[in-house]
């Protein structure tokens, strides 16, 4: 996720959950970006792994989808391509746990009117099917089964949410939106004693 609403990783994803699990656990927590805006799954793992850092991680999360919804891409060409990202990580790194984030929220995109948001919401729903497919058939690679919806989610974790505070553009996730955002991935992680581990240190 290029982080693109914000005016620093620190304020999108990478950042928020990093500070999230520093504070739980009391550590500290180096993180680093691979992103690029407009790229899809196949750019991934076809062109940027090569400029992955050689220092081995501890946990990997990717955050894909929203370029290759737009795309239409079939799903079996989005699957073939999970699962070629799965195995190159795994290569680079044997045993390091992977997190794929939700595929973003397009039908919460205020920019987009009903029919559009309607239609591409269908095929993020086939994707999302097609990359739990892919996963199931992975040790320690892990996909959230619930859908993006920050208003639970902000009554959850107490945070104040606002429609029109969610998209800095109304397409692209504000501050605020990553900060709910990585609160669920941080919940979803705790879920699983092998990222609980890693994430203790």
């Amino acid at each position: 996720m290029a982080g693109i609403g914000v005016s620093s990783h620190k304020n999108a994803i990478a950042g928020q959950l990093s500070g999230l699990i520093s504070a739980k656990y009391q550590r500290e927590v180096h993180w680093e970006v691979l992103a690029e805006n407009g790229i899809n799954l196949r750019d991934l793992h076809r062109k940027y792994l090569k400029a992955a850092p050689t220092e081995i991680p501890d946990l990997i999360v990717v955050a894909m989808g929203g370029n290759d919804t737009f795309e239409m891409r079939a799903p079996r060409d989005w699957e073939r391509d999970g699962e070629a990202l799965i195995r190159k990580i795994h290569l680079l790194w044997p045993g390091v746990p992977i997190i794929f984030m939700h595929l973003p929220p397009i039908h919460e995109f205020p920019a987009f009117p009903f029919l559009l948001k309607r239609y591409m919401c269908r095929h993020a729903a086939i994707l999302s099917a097609s990359l739990r497919n892919v996963v199931s058939g992975f040790e320690d690679v892990f996909f959230p089964a619930n859908e993006i919806d920050f208003e639970e989610w902000g009554e959850r974790y107490q945070v104040e949410v606002k429609r029109e505070e969610l998209f800095c553009d109304g397409v692209h996730p504000s501050q605020k939106a990553y900060q709910i955002w990585a609160e669920e991935i941080f919940r979803f992680m705790q879920v699983f004693e092998v990222i609980r581990n890693v994430l203790k240190g």
